[in-house]
């Protein structure tokens, strides 16, 4: 330890001789931990803490598996099905529960609220191994048909409603004005699985519930007793007795998913993504550590030389340069903290809403010791290299010679190499990501968002029970927008584009052979929609009409279909006055619409199939659309001051301009694509930094040689030229190497990529030139220096 102190105290004195050298190492160490810092401390959060479960590892969320009917390997299960798997699945779970989306009003209040809710089997708390923090939880008895309705809310609704008031419990709310009590709070921190929820209430699915309707999200505890593994053969067996007695669809399985995977999975490749990104820029900060200390101790060869010759060990001399290495390294990773803890909240408030748990990211021990690992790391990657060749001294050579060594210099030149081929991986992953990214943004979604604002309101059953109540609710509030000055076009829709909501059914073309199983049947997402929807929404009709004023409920029935539809079913043949049986009626295709992007940019149009509001019956729920005429802003409070007027007891929800609900879409792929774009930034810079401190080390040992040129003859041009030369070289060498590198690891980014080819040409041209551009400007400096060599006081020099 004694030895330890010496070398940090003579450390300290001798940095301030090349202070600028120690603060660019400091610099590059605490950019390159700030990064992995950063995005481990995500990482850890999102993907390795363990869920705040009880034995979280036991829960498995259960699909349907349709593979072999060319179907999903992960489809929602119907009703009936789920009554069949809790008698059935008692040898692989201990619980099953089922979960669906419910959203509530709470009303009888001075503010009418929309609330998140779930509808829940009796089993969801005890598969999650939940508490109460008052009263108790939804059981089985509550599941049952004819139960008193009850609910449970979450610990943050009981403090933001009811302000934490203890005798919550027993009493009455009312949601959408009818009575329910609430029987238990959740205890703080309990994480909602599958359907975000604050507010959840029994499902009390009856005997002999239908089984082809896939509503339900379905979740499972495995026995204590059964792994993974086995419980999946004992499902897919009781799947196979399903389908022996009629109960389940021919061909479908079942799937068992651990939670974990089925909470992470969208987010782990991008965050995997990232996390080598960083490793890169952390790596190319090692290589430039290792750089500057390689130039420093060519700077300090006649000082380790003398050590050598009063005695020093080699070891000796090795600790000391490692310790150095490791004061730099832990100054470093001090910085690269403060920039992590600086920059973490702004990263996360551009992260996307749709990642699980990022309320959870913290810089805590574990994040503090992968700082700690990352030190050493540095320390070994960065010091050890350049501390051996150091050591290594010919003292009598060295004592009579101050010239360069030429192996110090290949390897000086190998690791700037190493170093650009590194930033032009990273560059061109970048590139990819960007130009995705222009292309989703350019996508034709089918219909104009800029203008569009939505608002999503759910009527009571208790005022609203009959459809022609319904139905009279959307086409008064139709009517008074077309009077409001800053609305330019309203429409109603029972399914908003980009909500991430969606519903199927199947169909029958008349005049067909029947399918020969419920699996063959024609499956299509269908919307009913108000006459003017098509026209708000920007939409084509391409073939045929629209729905018109005469499409009544008296009147026969017409069904618009979208082109995939067509494409799909009628394989370039006219649909045009086909007839289509489906939700127990026939009805005539009268017209084609244009596809939509229903999900996003990134998704691609699936057949979708239009119904007439009036012809059809419209479910309390659906979305309000109007057009702006001046500002989405006023279009908004328009649209809330007519909900509010035709019913002022009924909460008008969060109204959207589709603008942001688009947004929403792209916030994953904008995060991935500025994150990797930032770091390939940092990398480049890190790189060019290498490049003009080999070019300047170079030119610093070279003096001798480069006075002797000018001397016997060389002109100013040549030793430019001398200099460019081994820069082009140096660079070309490892942009070419970059690109090989990022053509072989493109692949593992497929998955992220949209309209962009892995390897793609054009961002491999671009990276390259601005590489081979970038490279040539570090070596002005250098070059203008290499320029004014006085030939004369080179050679005085010894």
């Amino acid at each position: 330890m004694g030895h330890f102190f010496n070398d940090v105290a003579f450390a300290l004195r001798s940095w301030r001789r090349s202070p600028g050298l120690i603060l660019a190492a400091i610099l590059a160490i605490g950019l390159g931990v700030a990064a992995n810092t950063t995005i481990f401390s995500i990482v850890s959060a999102v993907l390795l803490d363990p869920l705040p479960y009880p034995d979280p590892g036991r829960i498995v969320v259960v699909w349907q598996d349709f593979r072999k009917i060319s179907g999903r390997e992960r489809e929602f299960t119907s009703p009936g099905l789920f009554l069949e798997w809790q008698r059935r699945s008692g040898d692989a779970l201990s619980a099953v529960a089922v979960v669906r989306g419910w959203a509530p009003s709470l009303t009888g209040v001075a503010e009418p609220e929309r609330l998140r809710g779930a509808a829940v089997s009796g089993s969801y708390f005890e598969v999650l191994g939940a508490t109460a923090a008052q009263g108790r939880l939804l059981n089985a008895d509550d599941d049952r048909p004819g139960a008193a309705t009850v609910v449970v809310i979450s610990h943050g609704l009981w403090l933001r409603r009811f302000a934490g008031d203890p005798s919550i419990v027993g009493k009455p709310l009312q949601l959408d004005e009818e009575p329910v009590t609430v029987v238990g709070v959740t205890a703080p921190g309990l994480e909602p699985v599958l359907v975000d929820a604050e507010i959840w209430s029994a499902t009390r699915i009856p005997p002999g519930a239908p089984v082809g309707m896939v509503v339900l999200q379905s979740i499972g505890r495995l026995r204590p007793d059964v792994t993974l593994a086995l419980a999946r053969e004992r499902m897919s067996a009781m799947a196979r007795q399903l389908v022996e007695a009629h109960v389940g669809e021919d061909g479908s399985g079942i799937f068992l998913e651990p939670l974990a995977e089925s909470t992470t999975g969208p987010v782990r490749t991008p965050l995997l993504a990232l996390m080598a990104s960083v490793a890169f820029v952390l790596m190319i900060a090692c290589v430039n550590v290792a750089l500057l200390l390689m130039a420093r101790a060519a700077a300090r060869t006649r000082e380790i030389t003398l050590r050598a010759s009063l005695g020093a060990s080699r070891w000796r001399l090795v600790a000391q340069l490692l310790t150095e290495t490791l004061l730099l390294a832990a100054l470093g990773a001090l910085a690269g903290l403060v920039i992590t803890a600086a920059t973490l909240d702004s990263i996360l408030a551009i992260a996307p809403a749709t990642v699980a748990r990022l309320a959870d990211v913290h810089i805590n021990a574990a994040v503090l010791t992968f700082t700690a690992a990352l030190t050493l790391i540095t320390t070994l990657i960065g010091g050890l290299l350049p501390a051996v060749l150091a050591s290594r001294t010919d003292l009598m050579g060295l004592l009579r010679d101050s010239g360069s060594d030429p192996g110090m210099s290949r390897l000086h030149r190998a690791l700037v190499i190493v170093e650009v081929a590194l930033a032009v991986v990273l560059l061109s992953g970048a590139g990819q990501m960007l130009r995705s990214l222009d292309k989703l943004q350019h996508v034709d979604l089918g219909f104009r968002a800029p203008g569009l604002v939505a608002a999503t309101v759910g009527l009571p059953r208790a005022r609203y029970q009959s459809e022609q109540s319904v139905r009279q609710f959307y086409e008064s509030v139709l009517d008074r927008l077309g009077s409001t000055p800053d609305v330019a076009g309203a429409g109603i829709v029972s399914v908003l584009p980009l909500s991430g909501s969606d519903t199927d059914l199947s169909f029958r073309i008349e005049g067909r052979p029947l399918p020969a199983t419920p699996a063959e049947e024609p499956t299509a997402w269908f919307r009913l929609v108000s006459n003017g929807y098509f026209k708000v929404m920007g939409m084509r009709i391409e073939q045929g009409r629209g729905f018109a004023e005469t499409d009544r409920l008296d009147s026969p029935c017409v069904v618009l279909i979208n082109r995939s539809l067509a494409e799909r079913y009628w394989s370039g043949a006219a649909p045009l006055g086909a007839r289509l049986f489906a939700m127990g009626q026939s009805c005539e295709v009268a017209g084609i619409v244009n596809d939509i992007h229903h999900r996003g940019p990134g998704t691609p149009p699936e057949p979708e199939m239009y119904f007439s509001m009036h012809q059809r019956p419209l479910r309390g729920q659906a979305s309000i659309v109007v057009r702006a005429a001046s500002t989405p802003q006023a279009a908004a409070a328009g649209l809330r001051a007519v909900i509010r007027s035709e019913d002022p007891a009924l909460p008008p929800g969060t109204i959207r301009t589709l603008e942001d609900m688009l947004g929403r879409t792209l916030a994953q792929p904008r995060f991935i694509s500025l994150m990797i774009g930032g770091f390939a930034g940092v990398a480049f810079v890190l790189a060019l930094v290498g490049v003009h401190g080999l070019l300047s080390y170079g030119v610093a040992r070279r003096s001798r040689e480069i006075g002797i040129r000018v001397a016997i003859g060389a002109s100013v041009s040549d030793v430019a030229r001398l200099v460019a030369a081994g820069s082009a070289w140096t660079v070309g060498t490892g942009a070419v190497a970059g690109l090989a590198g990022a053509f072989l690891l493109s692949q593992t980014i497929e998955s992220l990529l949209f309209g962009v080819e892995p390897g793609d040409p054009l961002t491999a041209v671009v990276v390259l030139l601005v590489v081979l551009v970038a490279g040539m400007l570090a070596t002005i400096v250098p070059m203008r220096r290499a320029m004014r060599v006085d030939p004369n006081a080179a050679l005085r020099i010894e």
